[in-house]
C-alpha cells in the first residue's frame, strides 16, 4: 500500500503498448524479493499506576524496522504510539519512536501502521499489570477506560465513546467472570481490546465531496464518489441527506460519476473517529 514499484510500471506500460489488460503473476519468493513487508516493531512500555489500579503515566519507546529504503517512514514510526493511548486514560504520556534502516526488504504500510502490533502489546501489557497487582483484568480496564466527553492526553475530544459499555456487554454475554479459572484442563478464557484511529488528519481535514441537487419533481439526487466495499456507504449517505433536508429516504437518488467531477479528497469518510472492538477468546 502507498508505494509504486517497477512491476506496477511494467504492467501499465505493457497495457498501454498492447492495448490489452495485463496481469503480473509472481511466485512467492519473487514477491518477497521484489515487494515489501509490514514493519517489524520492538516495544518497550512502562505504565505507572496507583495501588488501586488507577493509571498515572505511560512511557513508550518504539523501534521500527523500515528495511533498506524509506517509504512512509515518519508515519510508520509515529502511528503505533497513538494506539497505546487511545483506549485508556493516562494523565501523563510520553513516546519516543525511531525508524531504523536495515539490510532487508523495504517495509510499507498495510492497513494502519502499527495497529495490530500496538493493540496486541497493549492488551498483553495490561494483563501483566493486572496479574502483578492482583487486579481482575476486566476491573483494571473499566477503572481506566475513557468515558464519553473526556479529552485524551493528546487533546482528542471523545464526543462519542462507549468502550466501557462494549467491555461490560462482552463480559456479561460470554460469562467471563463465571468461567474464569473454572474451565476444564486445556481450556481458558481471556479478555482482549483494540482500538482503531480513523481519519488521516491531513489539512484541510477529512471529507468527501458531494453534489446534492433538488429537481422539479421534488426528488433529490446525491452525486458523490462511491467506494462501496459492502458497508452500504451509498445508503448511509442518502440517509444523511434525507435527514438534513427533512425528506424521505426514498426521495433521494444516489449516483456516482467519474473522479474528474469532484475535488481531491483523502478517501476517509470519517473525521478522526475511533472505532472499538472487544473480543473474548
Amino acid at each position: 500500500k502507498t508505494n509504486i514499484y517497477p512491476v506496477d510500471y511494467c504492467a501499465t506500460l505493457l497495457s498501454i503498448k498492447t492495448g490489452k489488460p495485463v496481469k503480473m503473476s509472481m511466485y512467492v519468493d519473487e514477491m518477497f524479493n521484489t515487494g515489501t513487508r509490514k514493519c517489524d516493531y520492538i516495544y518497550t512500555i512502562k505504565t505507572g499506576l496507583k495501588k488501586d489500579g488507577t493509571f498515572v503515566a505511560r512511557d513508550v519507546k518504539i523501534i521500527a524496522n523500515g528495511g533498506a529504503y524509506s517509504t512512509f517512514g515518519i508515519l510508520a514510526a509515529s502511528a503505533p504510539m497513538f494506539y497505546l493511548q487511545g483506549c485508556f486514560k493516562f494523565p501523563h504520556f510520553r513516546a519516543e519512536t525511531a525508524r531504523i534502516f536495515t539490510n532487508t526488504t523495504p517495509r510499507c504500510l498495510l492497513r494502519a501502521a502499527g495497529n495490530d502490533t500496538s493493540n496486541y502489546v497493549d492488551a498483553i501489557h495490561l494483563e501483566m499489570i493486572a496479574r502483578d497487582m492482583g487486579i481482575d483484568p476486566v476491573d483494571l480496564r473499566l477503572k481506566n477506560v475513557y468515558k464519553k466527553g473526556d479529552v485524551s492526553c493528546l487533546g482528542w475530544n471523545l464526543r462519542s465513546y462507549s468502550l466501557d459499555e462494549c467491555i461490560k456487554q462482552v463480559v456479561e454475554k460470554s460469562g467471563y467472570r463465571e468461567k474464569k479459572g473454572n474451565l476444564p484442563p486445556y481450556h481458558g478464557i481471556g479478555l482482549g481490546h483494540s482500538g482503531d484511529i480513523v481519519g488521516m488528519g491531513i489539512p484541510p481535514g477529512n471529507y468527501i465531496p458531494a453534489v446534492v441537487k433538488l429537481h422539479e419533481n421534488g426528488k433529490v439526487s446525491l452525486n458523490m464518489p462511491d467506494w462501496e466495499m459492502g458497508n452500504s456507504l451509498s445508503v448511509a449517505a442518502c440517509m444523511l441527506v434525507a435527514e438534513v433536508l427533512g425528506i424521505k429516504r426514498e426521495d433521494v437518488e444516489f449516483t456516482s460519476t467519474g473522479t474528474g467531477d469532484y475535488p481531491t479528497d483523502m478517501g476517509q469518510p470519517n473525521e478522526g473517529s475511533f472505532a472499538f472492538q472487544a473480543t473474548i477468546k
